[in-house]
Order: structure tokens, then C-alpha cells, then sequence
């Protein structure tokens, strides 16, 4: 720091300040390099001023006499002035009138006054340079002073355009964030609007579900109803039927009982019939035996259906009687239909006793030619009695 121009030709205000900068890195830390601030840094600039005002007073003192030498200003703190050239002492300060008027002095005149007058010369020819040199930094002062406003005005050219640009920026951030935000609502709405879709779908499965269930449900109900509705018909109905078997065995049973009475009873009346004609046939045979005589009413036994005793009327020749009897109910012989009761049907009362149906008899008489005889389906008898047809 010694060896740097403080005056003269050599001095480059811009090579003090690079030269401080980069002693000031160099004795700052790593991390305090960057822009960052120390207390070392002014401890560094103190040094360095102080070195600059000791190096000021060695020349003055190599210029200057003792006694000649000026005394700065009192007030002058070098200290509180940030210029390269706070420590220098001014030229007015200096005392060069008593310098330059060597009569004035003391009559004890220095034997050297020729070589302090070249000291003198020497002296001024410095502090003329120095003067231009202030001159000179004035200039360049006043150059970096309004290089400073220039800048000063650029940077607030730069910040305001920064500051609009920021602006911008932070309306472009303010539209794309609205433009995301309403993007993101879009694609909530989106992801509700699904969601809700789904739901609904799902709840339109499940109802579907539901009826399809409750459909199945009323269905099967109804189906196992049924089916309990048609066994128990089936089961009706085989009662029924089972009642009506019944009921037709026992009619049948009841009929054929009649029938077999009614034989029973027929037989009886064909025996008596027979009994009585043989006796009076032997009686016929015999003029000497007396006829039979019929018990008193009172005391016979009355049957509706046994025709009266032929013994009221003379019997001038034996006669010989062919004795019908109407067979058991059975199927018509024309249309193979069982006869429940006697009353529903005909029989043939001249040969072979059959019995044909009231529907059957019916048709058939109607079928015959008038006035022709009725001639039985079976036996071919004539059928000729009166009372037969009503």
C-alpha cells in the first residue's frame, strides 16, 4: 500500500479504489467475500488513510524545515471525510509567504538559503501539480458526479421499468393464477360432477337392484303361492273326487242292492207265479179237488208290485205264461252310458229284459215309421202292449 501514487502524474484515483477492493478481499474471509459486510473492512480503510496521511507528512517533512513546516487545521478530522485526499493538506494552509520572502526573515541568513529556494522551487512546482492535479480530480469529480446522477437516474429508469416489469409480472402471475385457480375449480367441478355421476349411477344400480330383488321376491311369493293354491286345488279336487267315487260306489252299491232287491223280490214274485199256476194246473187236472183258496186280505201279505191272483176268474185251459225279467242296471246297450236309477231307463218287457236309456229310447222311437211296430235292439221282439208310450 506504500508503494501506490498519492500525487503527481502516477495517481489514478481508479487504481487506489481497485487496489483498495482487492485488499479488502483479501483480508475478509472466505464467506464474507460476497458482497457481505465486517467491521475488519473498516479497520482495513483506517489503515489504510493512516498510512496515506504518514506518508504525506514523511515528504512534507523531507520538503520542509522544522520551523517552516504548517500545522493543520485543528478542525480538520480526517477521519469524518470520505475523499481520497481528505488527509492532504490544503495549499492555503501552508505557510509559503514566509517561505518565499527571505528578506522578511531573520538577518541570521541560513548559508543553505540557495539550496532551500530549489527546495522552494521544487515545492511549488509540486503543489502546482498538486493544484492541477485537484483541478484535474475536480473534473473527473464533477465527471463521476454526474456519471453518479446519470447512473442514479438510469437506476431509476431500471428500477421503475424493474418495478413495471414487476408489475406486469406480478398481473401476469395475479391472470395465471386466477386462469390455475379457475382451471383448478373447473377440474374440482369436473371431479364433483363425476363423482356425483358415479353416485348416482351407483344408486341407480342399487334401486335397480332393489326391484330387480323385490321383483324376484313378489314373484317367487307369487309363484310358491300358486303352487300352494293349485296342490291345494289338486288336493280339493282329489277329495272331490274321491267323495264323488265315493258317492258313486255307494250309489252304485245302493243300485246294485235295489237291483239285487228288486231280483230278490222278482224271483219271489215269479215263484209265487209259478207256485200258484202249477196248482192250478193240478188242479185242472184233477176236476174232484176243490180250487184253492187266496188267504183273507187281512191276512196275506199285500205287495203293490205282485199282480192279483188269477184265481178270481175261471181257468177253462191251462195256460202257458212266459215270464220276462228285466236284467240288472248296467250300460246302455246303445250308447254304453251307465243307467243310474231304474226310472232312467226302458227294458224290453217282451224277450230279453235289456235296458236302454230314456235318450236312447227317445231317439230310437223316433226314428221308427209310424204305425210300424217297435222291435227290440237285442231280441227283436215286438214290443205291442199297451201303456208302454205314455
Amino acid at each position: 500500500m506504500s508503494k501506490l501514487a498519492i500525487s503527481g502524474d502516477d495517481y489514478d484515483e481508479g487504481e487506489v479504489k481497485t487496489k483498495m477492493q482487492e485488499l479488502h478481499r483479501e483480508v475478509l474471509c472466505w464467506c464474507h467475500k460476497e458482497g457481505a459486510t465486517h467491521p475488519q473492512c473498516k479497520d482495513v480503510e483506517e489503515q489504510w488513510w493512516e498510512r496515506l496521511r504518514n506518508a504525506q507528512a514523511q515528504r512534507i517533512e523531507q520538503v520542509l524545515p522544522l520551523r517552516h513546516r504548517p500545522e493543520a487545521p485543528a478542525a480538520f478530522d480526517p477521519r469524518q471525510s470520505r475523499s481520497l485526499f481528505g488527509s492532504v493538506v490544503p495549499m492555503q494552509a501552508l505557510n509559503i509567504a514566509a517561505i518565499a520572502q527571505p528578506g522578511r526573515q531573520s538577518r541570521n541568513v541560513d548559508p543553505n538559503l540557495e539550496e532551500i529556494a530549489d527546495r522552494f522551487r521544487s515545492l511549488e512546482r509540486e503543489v502546482a501539480e498538486i493544484q492541477e492535479a485537484q483541478r484535474d480530480l475536480q473534473l473527473r469529480l464533477a465527471g463521476v458526479a454526474r456519471r453518479r446522477q446519470f447512473a442514479r437516474r438510469e437506476r431509476a429508469a431500471i428500477t421503475g421499468e424493474l418495478e413495471e416489469v414487476g408489475r406486469d409480472e406480478e398481473a401476469a402471475t395475479g391472470a395465471d393464477e386466477n386462469r390455475r385457480a379457475q382451471e383448478a375449480a373447473r377440474l374440482v367441478e369436473a371431479e364433483r360432477q363425476r363423482h356425483e355421476a358415479d353416485r348416482r349411477a351407483e344408486d341407480e344400480r342399487k334401486a335397480q337392484a332393489e326391484q330387480r330383488r323385490r321383483y324376484e321376491e313378489i314373484t317367487r311369493q307369487q309363484r310358491e303361492r300358486a303352487e300352494r293354491e293349485l296342490a291345494e286345488q289338486i288336493r280339493t279336487d282329489q277329495a272331490l273326487a274321491q267323495e264323488m267315487e265315493d258317492e258313486e260306489q255307494r250309489q252304485e252299491a245302493e243300485r246294485q242292492a235295489a237291483a239285487r232287491q228288486e231280483a230278490q223280490r222278482e224271483e219271489r214274485r215269479e215263484r209265487r207265479i209259478r207256485d200258484r199256476v202249477e196248482r192250478v194246473r193240478m188242479w185242472m187236472l184233477a176236476p174232484g179237488l176243490q180250487p184253492p183258496r187266496s188267504p183273507p186280505r187281512s191276512q196275506a201279505q199285500y205287495n203293490p208290485e205282485v199282480p192279483a191272483s188269477p184265481f178270481h176268474a175261471p181257468i177253462r185251459r191251462p195256460a202257458e205264461l212266459h215270464i220276462v225279467r228285466r236284467k240288472p242296471l248296467d250300460d246302455c246297450f246303445a250308447c254304453m252310458e251307465p243307467i243310474r236309477a231304474l226310472e232312467d231307463a226302458q227294458w224290453c218287457r217282451a224277450q230279453c229284459g235289456q235296458n236302454m236309456c230314456n235318450e236312447c229310447f227317445e231317439l230310437w222311437r223316433a226314428n221308427q215309421p209310424d204305425g210300424g211296430q217297435l222291435r227290440c235292439g237285442i231280441c227283436r221282439a215286438v214290443w205291442k202292449w199297451a201303456g208302454l208310450f205314455g
